[in-house]
């Protein structure tokens, strides 16, 4: 996995997680790089983006950070994420392992400092649990407590736990957009538990932002057709609003139409 690490990212990149991991380690702390980049690191898809969590105090590792790169420090927010931006290394997104509640489905979250395995716990798909330690001790270790690398070789998405869905019914519409960028398929019983959400009506309880939000990612994807396809076939659309429902032969001709254009 150190070997895929490092060939995947450019010098600089590796350059900055390093020196991260050095100023984490002298702050007392451990970082590591989490999320959508190291499962794009996995797959051999491409994605530069920065996500840190610090096994400690985000926030002051952000700020350290950007006093010692000249770097502009913002943040930071509710849940205790801040940004580093520089025009010779781009963003870099620092937050603080935590935990999340939710008090009502759709609600966002109540959040508490954690570790790090906590934090991994709290993601949507086992795929995005994973992270790569940036320690100078162990640069490059991947940390997999999920088995989320297993379920990218069987091409399959899998909750953590049994209320995720439920919790935050925006991973449903995430789930249909890794779906249909990587041709991933939700495994039997996360299929089981997504069925049963939307027949609880789960998604009428996401705002309209955030549904529009989720959305629009599906739809500027690399498979925008075969995301819209998912959405009408499962019952999504209209799960969230009546005049969203497209019929099946108007979703083909989109479809169709969105094929022509990317070619």
């Amino acid at each position: 996995m150190l070997k895929q690490f490092k060939r995947s990212l450019p010098p600089v990149v590796h350059e900055v997680l390093a020196a991260v991991g050095v100023l984490s380690r002298d702050l007392g702390y451990k970082a590591y790089l989490v999320g959508g980049i190291v499962r794009d690191i996995v797959i051999g898809y491409s994605n530069i983006d920065l996500d840190i969590v610090v096994d400690g105090d985000g926030v002051e590792v952000a700020r350290a950070f950007a006093v010692r790169t000249g770097a502009v420090f913002k943040g930071p927010t509710r849940f205790g994420t801040s940004k580093v931006e520089s025009k010779a290394f781009g963003t870099v997104d620092f937050a603080t392992a935590r935990t999340e509640s939710y008090r009502r489905p759709g609600a966002l979250p109540d959040t508490e400092r954690s570790t790090v395995g906590k934090d991994l716990v709290r993601r949507d798909f086992t795929m995005n649990a994973m992270a790569l330690s940036l320690d100078p001790s162990d640069y490059g270790e991947l940390i997999d407590p999920y088995e989320g690398l297993k379920d990218i070789r069987r091409r399959s998405l899998r909750v953590l736990h049994n209320r995720s869905f439920l919790d935050d019914p925006t991973r449903i519409l995430r789930g249909v957009r890794f779906a249909a960028r990587y041709s991933f398929r939700f495994e039997p019983s996360t299929l089981r538990i997504l069925t049963e959400c939307l027949a609880a009506g789960c998604l009428k309880s996401i705002s309209g932002k955030r549904a529009y939000t989720e959305l629009r990612h599906i739809c500027a994807g690399d498979q925008p057709a075969r995301g819209l396809r998912m959405l009408e076939r499962h019952g999504m659309l209209r799960g969230m609003h009546p005049a969203l429902a497209v019929d099946s032969g108007r979703l083909g001709t989109l479809g169709r139409s969105i094929e022509v254009l990317e070619k």
